[in-house]
């Protein structure tokens, strides 16, 4: 693999790791041990992980291009991540279509003390690409140092 700016082999190491982690937490601290379910943070605190995450994995995605304008790759990255977890509502409400189970929490409610499957998925939403915003500025403000 060619290194390319600051994507070398440590990047990817460091990327695989962290994705991993990601993965393991969502599915054994939220299913395993029901943090979705007991925890409003966990849940919320894993949208917005996620929205950092992928807009690293744009950024990548975006530096690959020939574009060299900071305003683009941070835009193209925030606009990737957004999407990526609007992807992601669309496969949990189709999944809960699909095999009845609960991923969005619409199921809860009348007994949920977070509020319905609705804002639940609104706040996911939001605290992702607030994320992501946050961090594609940083990456913003990054290039633009890094170029002068």
């Amino acid at each position: 693999m060619k290194k390319r700016g600051i994507f070398g082999k440590a990047f990817w190491v460091v990327l695989v790791i962290v994705s991993s982690l990601f993965l393991f937490t969502s599915w054994f601290g939220g299913e395993v041990l029901g943090l979705y379910d007991t925890a409003r943070w966990f849940d919320k605190a894993l949208h917005a992980f996620g929205g950092i995450l992928f807009t690293v994995i744009g950024f990548w995605v975006a530096s690959r291009s020939d574009s060299k304008k900071p305003f683009f790759i941070a835009m193209f990255a925030f606009c990737f991540c957004v999407t990526v977890l609007l992807l992601w509502e669309f496969f949990e409400f189709f999944i809960d279509l699909a095999f009845g189970t609960n991923m969005l929490r619409w199921q809860d409610m009348a007994r949920s003390k977070f509020g319905s499957g609705l804002h639940d998925t609104m706040w996911d939403l939001i605290l992702g690409a607030a994320a992501a915003l946050l961090t594609s500025i940083g990456i913003w403000i990054w290039l633009r140092i890094r170029k002068e």
